[in-house]
């Protein structure tokens, strides 16, 4: 099968270049194949009579950030976080440092409780108070784990694979080695498939082999040896937005021979049966290569695929384009939202698109595919692409269905 994944930094010498992309998935056998700008902080605003705080900050990273707008709660901190001295930093106000009140308004306002101590999660008086790390990050036996708020993620260190996302007293979302003992969890490969399958032969430094781990709270980063087929290591950082409750992933390539070019590409198993999974609908008709193609309806903006069920007698294969940079599952009641830029056209490897769906004929499971930009990458240089995961139980009473309004407008409320 063929995968992708979603934003990257070319990296090399003095040169950096930035560019958005997403991954995908398919096969050609028939197989499942500069530091960040400190934000300014503004003057106060006042919570019942103050005057308007001023704008001030600059951009942090590749994410423009806010300092000091008005508040309208009476802090002068900014109101979505980041502002105050918050830095700027890349994830703007989704986790900055908490953010203290401004001083009493002039006009009889009272203190203002500032961002809250998330970094400004919802820009009003105090907020939620931003979670923490529970337990070691590294839990021994090649497991690596960040565990805050409801959310469990863990990782084991052979082949940087995601085995096990959950909140408190659910399930894993993602299928196990129990329904395959190749294709499950959620990895990461180079785009398009240029090498043989299976991947724990042909690339097995990338796919399956030994990562070597480092940690630093709240992060871990994996990184596994250089692959001669492909001419590339890969390098996987694991970050908890501990403000936000989601997870950034971050995939890194390095050219290890001269003359590649290849795109990220991550690859995600989920149970098929009982599933919905949908992304916003982009350019053009979906195509399915030389696989059935996966059966699909829209509505509400989006492209929905319903898990049947049975499984099909074929495999199953979507290549698309997407819109806004995002792909979503829900298993039960439970919501997985990857989140990544989205990939600029004319961007994906040849035969892959920005979004791919597959379909097991063989096991129950499905495979969640976004790709990033197909690129040369010169020896030494690096491809560097983010993936944003979100998990969350679904609001009371609100149904999965395809073409739900309600739960394409809950989604976007995430993505935003």
């Amino acid at each position: 099968m063929v995968r992708s994944a979603s934003q990257w930094l070319l990296v090399g010498g003095a040169a950096a270049l930035v560019i958005a992309a997403c991954s995908s998935d398919g096969g050609t056998d028939g197989k499942p194949l500069s530091p960040p700008a400190t934000g300014g902080a503004g003057t106060g605003g006042a919570s019942t009579g103050g005057l308007v705080g001023t704008t001030g900050g600059a951009t942090g990273g590749t994410v423009a950030v806010t300092g000091g707008a008005a508040n309208p709660t009476g802090g002068g901190a900014n109101p979505i976080g980041g502002g105050a001295g918050a830095g700027g930093t890349p994830a703007g106000g989704m986790g900055g440092a908490p953010v203290t009140g401004g001083a009493p308004a002039a006009g009889g306002g009272s203190v203002g409780g500032g961002g809250s101590p998330a970094g400004g999660m919802d820009g009003g008086s105090g907020g939620e108070a931003t979670a923490t790390l529970k337990g070691e990050i590294d839990r021994g036996n090649k497991s690596y784990v960040l565990e805050f708020g409801e959310l469990f993620f863990g990782v084991t260190s052979d082949g940087g694979r995601i085995v096990d996302v959950h909140v408190t007293g659910g399930k894993n979302i993602l299928t196990g080695p129990e329904v395959n003992d190749v294709n499950y969890g959620s990895t990461f490969w180079p785009s398009p498939q240029s090498w043989e399958w299976p991947p724990t032969s042909s690339i097995p430094e990338i796919n399956n082999g030994p990562y070597t781990a480092m940690v630093a709270s709240p992060s871990f980063t994996l990184t596994g040896a250089a692959n001669a087929t492909v001419g590339a290591s890969v390098t996987k950082k694991f970050t908890a937005n501990l403000a936000k409750g989601s997870v950034d992933v971050e995939y890194k390539m390095t050219a290890t021979a001269a003359g590649k070019s290849f795109a990220p590409w991550e690859i995600s198993r989920v149970p098929q049966t009982g599933g919905l999974s949908f992304y916003p609908t982009g350019t053009g008709a979906p195509t399915s290569g030389t696989f059935e193609a996966v059966p699909t309806t829209t509505g509400a903006g989006c492209t929905w695929y319903q898990g049947a069920a049975s499984r099909p007698s074929a495999d199953q294969k979507l290549f698309a384009d997407g819109m806004g940079g995002w792909l979503a599952h829900v298993q039960g009641d439970l919501l997985l939202l990857k989140k990544f830029p989205d990939l600029p056209s004319g961007m994906a490897a040849s035969g892959e698109n920005e979004i791919e769906i597959y379909v097991s004929s063989g096991a129950n499971y499905i495979e969640l595919e976004q790709q990033g930009p197909y690129m040369a990458v010169a020896m030494g240089q690096s491809l560097t692409w983010t993936v944003t995961w979100i998990v969350r139980k679904l609001p009371a009473g609100m149904t999965a269905t395809p073409g739900n309004q309600a739960l394409v407008d809950y989604v976007k409320s995430l993505v935003e």
